[in-house]
């Protein structure tokens, strides 16, 4: 090969080399671009969670939770105390049936 073909040669890969290089540069700051707003996007997205969770000056799911699990409570206590107190009226009029039909 003559130099001239070697310097043409020399050139016209230095050019490809400087396309592809600013091609690799320009995608990557478009991956950058997109990753910063899914980061934004991710960001606000967890800030929301949390103020739902929390409340953030209103009724969290927090404090909504808590309350359900406390009426169910007291919805528990409510349901033995009517089954308690209704439980010996039945086997008082069970135990006088029984004697009314075995006399």
């Amino acid at each position: 090969m003559s130099e001239i073909e070697i310097t043409g040669l020399k050139e016209l890969i230095k050019e490809r080399f400087d396309h592809s290089e600013k091609q690799r540069d320009y995608q990557f700051e478009q991956i950058e671009k997109q990753l910063k707003e899914m980061q934004s996007d991710l960001t606000s997205q967890l800030k929301k969670i949390d103020a739902d969770i929390r409340g953030n000056g209103k009724v969290g799911i927090n404090v909504q939770l808590d309350r359900l699990e406390n009426s169910k409570k007291a919805a528990k206590k409510w349901f033995w105390i009517v089954v308690a107190s209704i439980a010996p009226v039945l086997i008082a009029n069970y135990f006088s049936w029984l004697s009314k039909v075995f006399n």
